[in-house]
């Protein structure tokens, strides 16, 4: 129990960290990546902390994998549109300018039933209140109401209110958005003189919108504090993936090396029972230096290697000592072969193969 407890106290302040360096978001706030990211580190934190035959570090490195991926694909999000859609995906427009879109319900599996509930959400609870419902990229349905029906209500006081529209990106991270052009009907042209008012050029630009009055906001990036996050991320995933790599090209060497030596004493063992020359005195000594050895060998393996496989080597030794100490070592043979099939076992297991990672 007292090992489970602290297992649980290491993960748990691994996985903390993990999730602090993945940002802020609530849950209902993540992006479809990252809450599939999410998943997968509960998942493979709960493994190690409730069995203790499976080291530890075989959930911490995979949950160390998973935070490099994440700061990978949010680097990848930042630079890029094209991949930031395929991740993240697009806000999809379900109610335009008053009028529910059936197709795009269809296409997002909405039900006009949940899209009521949704905007009951919002404390709106009249379809018909509705001038333009979205559904945000991490599922939230985001609503403008009315210029009539919203708080403080312009008709109580029999005042009409300007269209208002809504508002379109037309750069965002220097990326020119021609669809949303189109949709307002503008142009490249038409963009880059609205840019050269805040001079400027579409390349460094954060955000620049339009609303339904035409109103033009334009926002420059802040470049040094932008690359030097960028930089940090980009620099934390190539660590974690050096450390990862390093950790396990060590592993992998010093294994090939330990149960390839243990191979090794176990066949020159079965060759000196075959050949009868050495007294089952020597042999039972020889066993008991391969199982000394073994032991200490042991305790560094186990930090990465499942216990229930090194355990089957410490039974198959044990009963090889049992064969030569019932003075019969031909009896012991079987067993000898069995335990260098073990360790080839083993040894395959852990290499990086297509097989073994599929």
């Amino acid at each position: 129990m007292l090992v489970n407890f602290v297992r649980a106290i290491i993960i748990y302040i691994i996985v903390l960290v993990v999730m602090r360096l993945m940002g802020k978001r609530e849950i209902g706030q993540l992006q479809p990546f990252e809450l599939v990211i999410s998943i997968m580190i509960a998942d493979l934190a709960s493994i190690p902390m409730t069995d203790t035959g499976v080291p530890i570090f075989n959930g911490i490195v995979p949950i160390l994998g998973l935070l490099a991926m994440h700061l990978l694909i949010t680097v990848l999000n930042i630079k890029s549109v094209s991949i930031r859609k395929i991740t993240c995906g697009k806000p999809t427009i379900l109610v335009y300018r008053g009028k529910i879109d059936e197709e795009t319900l269809k296409k997002e599996r909405f039900t006009v039933s949940e899209l009521q509930e949704r905007l009951r959400g919002k404390d709106v609870f009249n379809l018909g209140d509705v001038e333009y419902a979205i559904l945000e990229t991490n599922g939230e349905v985001s609503v403008i109401q009315k210029p009539n029906k919203r708080n403080t209500i312009p008709e109580d006081f029999s005042i009409e209110p300007e269209y208002e529209g809504l508002p379109y990106d037309l750069i965002v991270d220097g990326k020119i958005m021609y669809e949303n052009l189109s949709k307002i009907g503008k142009d490249e042209k038409w963009l880059q003189k609205q840019i050269v008012k805040f001079k400027t050029t579409p390349e460094n630009v954060l955000i620049a919108t339009m609303d339904g009055k035409g109103n033009f906001f334009c926002q420059n990036k802040s470049e040094k504090r932008r690359k030097r996050k960028m930089r940090r991320e980009a620099v934390i995933t190539i660590v974690i993936i050096l450390v990862i790599i390093i950790g396990e090209w060590l592993t992998q060497s010093y294994s090939k090396k330990t149960l390839g030596g243990v191979q090794d004493s176990l066949r020159e063992l079965k060759e000196e029972i075959l050949s009868s020359e050495i007294e089952v005195s020597e042999l039972i000594k020889k066993t008991n230096q391969i199982y000394d050895k073994w032991e200490e060998d042991n305790q560094l393996l186990s930090y990465y290697l499942e216990h229930d496989e090194l355990e089957k080597i410490n039974t198959q030794v044990v009963l090889i000592r049992g064969f030569l100490e019932s003075d019969t070592p031909q009896d012991a043979i079987p067993e000898i072969e069995e335990g260098i099939y073990i360790l080839e076992h083993i040894k395959e297991k852990e290499k990086l193969s297509i097989k073994n990672v599929f």
